[in-house]
Protein backbone atom coordinates (compact mmCIF):
# COMPACT_ATOMS: atom_id res chain seq x y z
CA UNK A 1 0.00 0.00 0.00
CA UNK A 2 1.27 3.18 -0.75
CA UNK A 3 2.62 6.08 1.67
CA UNK A 4 1.68 9.44 1.71
CA UNK A 5 2.58 12.74 3.51
CA UNK A 6 0.12 14.85 5.32
CA UNK A 7 -0.37 18.25 7.01
CA UNK A 8 -3.73 18.72 8.77
CA UNK A 9 -5.16 20.76 10.77
CA UNK A 10 -6.69 19.29 14.80
CA UNK A 11 -9.31 20.26 16.88
CA UNK A 12 -6.76 23.30 18.50
CA UNK A 13 -6.13 24.71 15.13
CA UNK A 14 -2.72 23.22 15.59
CA UNK A 15 -0.90 22.07 12.07
CA UNK A 16 -0.18 18.02 12.72
CA UNK A 17 2.08 15.86 9.62
CA UNK A 18 3.31 12.46 9.19
CA UNK A 19 3.10 9.60 7.12
CA UNK A 20 -0.05 7.18 6.61
CA UNK A 21 -0.63 4.44 4.34
CA UNK A 22 -3.60 4.32 2.10
CA UNK A 23 -4.80 3.29 -1.40
CA UNK A 24 -5.26 6.50 -2.47
CA UNK A 25 -5.05 10.21 -1.52
CA UNK A 26 -8.85 10.13 -1.24
CA UNK A 27 -8.40 7.33 0.76
CA UNK A 28 -5.76 9.52 3.10
CA UNK A 29 -8.21 12.33 3.38
CA UNK A 30 -11.12 9.84 4.76
CA UNK A 31 -8.91 8.58 7.68
CA UNK A 32 -7.59 11.99 8.56
CA UNK A 33 -11.07 13.34 8.63
CA UNK A 34 -12.34 10.23 10.56
CA UNK A 35 -9.37 11.24 13.31
CA UNK A 36 -10.97 14.31 14.05
CA UNK A 37 -8.27 16.23 11.27
CA UNK A 38 -8.80 18.46 8.52
CA UNK A 39 -6.16 17.91 5.77
CA UNK A 40 -4.49 20.46 4.15
CA UNK A 41 -2.23 18.65 1.95
CA UNK A 42 -1.92 14.76 0.98
CA UNK A 43 1.04 13.66 -1.02
CA UNK A 44 2.59 10.80 -2.33
CA UNK A 45 6.07 9.55 -0.88
CA UNK A 46 8.25 8.17 -3.78
CA UNK A 47 11.58 7.10 -2.45
CA UNK A 48 14.14 7.50 -5.31
CA UNK A 49 17.16 5.08 -6.16
CA UNK A 50 19.97 8.15 -5.17
CA UNK A 51 18.28 6.88 -1.75
CA UNK A 52 18.56 3.43 -2.13
CA UNK A 53 15.93 2.48 -1.62
CA UNK A 54 15.19 -0.36 -4.14
CA UNK A 55 18.72 -1.62 -3.72
CA UNK A 56 18.35 -1.62 -0.19
CA UNK A 57 15.85 -3.65 -0.26
CA UNK A 58 17.06 -6.31 -3.00
CA UNK A 59 19.73 -6.73 -0.81
CA UNK A 60 20.25 -9.86 1.36
CA UNK A 61 21.15 -9.26 5.35
CA UNK A 62 21.85 -13.31 5.59
CA UNK A 63 23.03 -15.84 3.42
CA UNK A 64 21.47 -18.77 4.17
CA UNK A 65 24.35 -20.55 6.07
CA UNK A 66 24.10 -17.67 8.44
CA UNK A 67 20.48 -17.62 9.26
CA UNK A 68 20.75 -20.70 10.16
CA UNK A 69 23.63 -20.01 12.59
CA UNK A 70 22.09 -17.08 13.60
CA UNK A 71 18.55 -19.42 14.00
CA UNK A 72 20.08 -21.59 16.57
CA UNK A 73 22.03 -18.83 18.68
CA UNK A 74 18.68 -16.67 18.82
CA UNK A 75 16.86 -19.95 19.64
CA UNK A 76 19.66 -21.26 22.79
CA UNK A 77 19.52 -17.91 24.02
CA UNK A 78 15.63 -17.87 24.21
CA UNK A 79 15.75 -21.19 25.70
CA UNK A 80 18.04 -20.04 28.48
CA UNK A 81 15.29 -17.49 29.52
CA UNK A 82 16.13 -14.13 27.94
CA UNK A 83 13.74 -12.26 27.13
CA UNK A 84 13.22 -11.30 23.18
CA UNK A 85 14.51 -7.68 23.10
CA UNK A 86 17.55 -8.72 25.12
CA UNK A 87 18.53 -11.86 22.63
CA UNK A 88 18.21 -9.83 19.66
CA UNK A 89 20.37 -6.94 21.71
CA UNK A 90 23.11 -9.25 22.08
CA UNK A 91 22.72 -10.84 18.81
CA UNK A 92 23.12 -7.40 17.48
CA UNK A 93 26.18 -6.33 19.20
CA UNK A 94 27.87 -9.73 17.76
CA UNK A 95 26.98 -8.84 14.26
CA UNK A 96 29.45 -7.44 11.96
Amino acid sequence: MPAYKFEALNADGKTTSGLLEGDTEKAVRAQLRSQKLVPLSVTPVTVSSREGGSARLARRAFTPASLTIWTRQIAGLLTAGLPLERALTVLGDEAE
